[in-house]
Order: structure tokens, then sequence, then C-alpha cells
């Protein structure tokens, strides 16, 4: 089975506090998949 992995940003339009954003979270905790390189997101920047 084919087993891609890679780098990734987070996207999570301006909902990276809010409850909705559970993809987002979940990328961050718990993803072996990808290495996250970065968030974006509107209200946080920095």
């Amino acid at each position: 089975m084919n087993d891609p992995r890679g780098n990734a940003f987070v996207y999570s339009g301006g909902l990276l506090d809010e409850i909705h954003a559970k993809t987002a979270h979940g990328l961050l905790r718990y993803s072996d998949r990808f290495n996250i390189l970065g968030v974006i997101d509107q209200k946080f920047d920095g």
C-alpha cells in the first residue's frame, strides 16, 4: 500500500481557537503522516 508522507501547512480560516477547527487541531496534535511546517490563521499572526 502507498504510504505518502510529506510536509504541510495548516490553514485554519480564523478558527484555530474554536472548537470548530477539528481537522486543524487533529493535524497539529496527532499527525504522523505530515510534518507540520506552520499554521496560517488570520486571527493569530506572528
